[in-house]
């Protein structure tokens, strides 16, 4: 059975994850946006620092769903600035820029 969980915030840093998990291949995992001014501000950060406010928000959001247990650190982590993405104007996005699809 797959679950496809979502969760979407208002606190900073991150505006809303996704769970990219694959059960099958025992890969466990979740990707986090951050966005907006938000965004902007934690790019200025250093790595640990963006790090370290990341795992304390998503401690924060799953927290009370795990009882006392601790939430694991993270094996490995991957970090990706949109912004400087010229084909993806700023983020990733499953539709076409507006006016793609009119008429021609």
């Amino acid at each position: 059975m797959a679950m496809v969980n979502f969760i979407s915030t208002k606190q900073d840093p991150v505006s809303f994850t996704r769970d990219t998990s694959c059960d099958e291949d025992e890969q466990y995992s979740i990707t986090c946006f951050i966005t907006g001014d938000s965004g902007r501000k934690w790019g200025s950060l250093n790595r640990q620092d963006r790090k370290t406010k990341v795992l304390a928000h998503l401690a924060n959001v799953f927290g009370g769903y795990i009882g006392n247990q601790k939430i694991p650190p993270p094996i490995f982590a991957i970090e990706n600035d949109w912004s400087g993405d010229s084909w993806l104007g700023g983020g990733p996005t499953p539709s076409d820029a507006a006016g793609l699809n009119g008429e021609r």
